[in-house]
This record gives structure tokens, sequence and C-alpha cells, in this order.
């Protein structure tokens, strides 16, 4: 899978989650931090979607991608989904 599906994939389940009105994610959104003004996601908010990737690519995200705080983005997220699905193959 390239890079190009997995953030397609990456974007529409962030859109299911999150947005009501799913046209009202702009394409720019990719850097804008979960926690930030405009993203405005809780912790929780984003448990649920990390277990939601790890469950929708059949993958695990490691550990120190969560500490190092790389896992803070529609971008970053895909760029781990990217790594792992990679060292998979």
């Amino acid at each position: 899978m390239n890079k190009v599906d997995i953030n397609e994939k990456v974007i529409e389940l962030h859109k299911e989650m999150f947005w009501r009105d799913k046209e009202g994610i702009a394409s720019d959104y990719g850097n804008e931090n979960f926690f930030g003004k405009v993203m405005e996601l809780r912790p929780g908010d984003v448990l649920a979607f990390l277990y939601a990737i790890e469950s929708n690519f059949n993958i695990t995200i490691l550990p120190t991608d969560l500490i190092s705080g790389r896992f803070n983005c529609l971008n970053s997220v895909t760029e781990i989904v990217y790594e792992v699905l990679s060292r998979q193959q």
C-alpha cells in the first residue's frame, strides 16, 4: 500500500470518528496537532483513533512512536502506518 492510499484511509477514518460535517476537514489539516485549536481532540479521542488505526490496518503502533510524540497529526500517522507496513513486507 502506498502513502497516498494510506493517507486517504487515515483521513477517512478520522472524518468518520470526529467530524459531523464530512466536508469540514480542510486539505491542510494534515499537519494540525491533534491537541491544538483546530483539531481539539482529547487524550481519549487520540487513544480511540490509535486503536482504530491499528484495527483498520491490522498493525501495532510501537510505543516509541507514542512516547516520542510522533502520533500527533494526520500526516505523522500516515508516516507511521507506512513505516510499520513496510517493515511487515
